[in-house]
């Protein structure tokens, strides 16, 4: 891809950090963990599991390659700069 430079959006911030993809979107696995954690320590404490209400959680963070993108000629919009988890540079 790289070499045709043809821009490579992935869901794997990896990915971004290894230089290898100009965009990623997917979940926060950390912040997916905290709230499992949250949720077994109710459980430890005594709660019911059929009292806890299913979660459908999937929070995203935009990770953003900005020299990859000036490297294929391209200007990535303030707006999408602004609401990334982390920009490589």
């Amino acid at each position: 891809m790289k070499q045709r430079r043809i821009p490579y959006f992935t869901n794997d911030p990896l990915n971004v950090r290894m230089g290898a993809s100009l965009v990623s979107l997917g979940a926060d696995y950390a912040e997916v963990g905290r709230q499992t954690a949250y949720m077994a320590v109710r459980v430890i404490n005594g709660e019911d599991p059929k009292d806890i209400p299913i979660l459908d959680f999937s929070p995203e963070q935009i990770h953003i390659n900005t020299s990859l993108a000036e490297e294929y000629g391209l200007k990535l919009p303030e707006a999408l700069l602004s609401k990334a988890a982390n920009i490589k540079r």
